[in-house]
């Protein structure tokens, strides 16, 4: 049977040109699901491309915030032992505070910020901890909870490596 003459038996036959339409609307369907998907498949890398470049935006910015002379002033003390005085503790609780909002908000890996900034962010906490700090400096501390929390975690992960 030739091509025409399956048209012409397909369209003389009103149930042939149903089935036959029917086939030819399945295939459109399935062409536009196949395109769908790709579509679908190239945002989704984009949009991982985009999650990877926010947070090593994220990642930057959180490491501008903690190389500040304050930053490494009292982390320095702290480690050291000493006594820390004349600093703002005030903007240093919140740069703190500000980088554990970045990565509350899931703008920087927590883990691989630590990794590089645990130690000072470690020691700042041990020494708050400690009888060290102030019953007032312990105080204000309370207004920074992602901060805190920062802090707790960069303990944590400092306790576990020295394990």
């Amino acid at each position: 049977m030739t091509f025409e003459e399956l048209m012409k038996k397909t369209m003389s036959d009103p149930s042939l040109i149903w089935a036959a339409s029917s086939v030819g609307i399945q295939i459109l369907q399935t062409i536009f699901i196949v395109v769908s998907a790709v579509v679908v498949f190239i945002q989704i890398r984009q949009f991982q491309r985009e999650s990877i470049k926010n947070k090593i935006d994220g990642l930057r910015t959180a490491l501008d915030i903690l190389n500040s002379d304050v930053f490494h002033q009292v982390s320095r003390q702290s480690m050291e032992g000493k006594a820390i005085q004349g600093v703002s503790w005030r903007k240093l609780f919140e740069d703190i505070n500000l980088v554990g909002l970045l990565i509350e908000k899931d703008y920087t890996d927590e883990e691989l910020l630590l990794s590089i900034k645990g130690a000072g962010l470690a020691s700042i906490g041990i020494y708050l901890q400690g009888t060290q700090a102030s019953s007032e400096l312990k105080e204000t501390l309370t207004r920074y909870e992602k901060g805190v929390k920062l802090m707790k975690h960069a303990i944590e992960m400092t306790n576990a490596k020295s394990k």
